[in-house]
């Protein structure tokens, strides 16, 4: 009986983390080509696998007609609190990528491998400034010393990465403290 009690709790808490995960369509809106803003709601992967689609999908609020969008066909999207751009630099495409940290210097996530193609599943970190059209992605071989490289115009953040260990938690903490003391908005 016990085994039984042990096996429905288990299930239960898993149901529950992914019914609470943001799978489905959420409040949000899409920034065309021409800079207008539709509101409405965004969905951009399904539960399992949770995977980008390569084109979002979305609802507008007045009850139109849903739309997909592929990351050329937009500037970006907000679903919920994460908000995601077009970036056409990298890899010579139109991906979508996360917006971690927004600044002088932007912090990216990019997940590669979507629902469309599975070829390879996972994601990077990539850096822009905006005074380059171009991105850095940040090597997972190499991580520290590819920072000390980067932030080479900035001792004090070299100073902090050179202290301790860094890890991706810490880059947007990282790119802060670089956009507050080096390039202000």
């Amino acid at each position: 009986m016990n085994k039984k009690i042990f096996l429905f709790a288990i299930i239960l808490c898993v149901s529950v983390q992914i019914g609470r995960a943001q799978y489905g369509y959420m409040k949000g809106y899409v920034i065309t080509n021409s800079n207008d803003t539709l509101f409405g709601q965004v969905k951009d992967r399904n539960a399992l696998p949770n995977i980008l689609f390569d084109k979002i999908k979305f609802k507008p609020d007045n009850g139109g007609k849903k739309i997909s969008f592929s990351a050329s066909q937009i500037k970006g999207y907000k679903k919920g609190d994460d908000c995601f751009e077009s970036l056409t630099c990298y890899l010579d495409t139109a991906v979508f990528v996360k917006v971690v940290r927004d600044g002088f210097l932007t912090l990216y996530k990019y997940e590669y491998g979507t629902f469309e193609n599975t070829s390879g599943f996972g994601s990077t970190f990539l850096f822009k400034k905006q005074d380059n059209p171009c991105v850095m992605e940040l090597s997972s071989t190499d991580f520290k010393n590819q920072l000390l490289e980067y932030f080479d115009d900035a001792n004090l953040v070299r100073d902090r990465i050179k202290e301790k260990e860094v890890s991706t938690d810490q880059l947007a903490d990282i790119v802060s403290i670089y956009n507050q003391n080096y390039h202000l908005k």
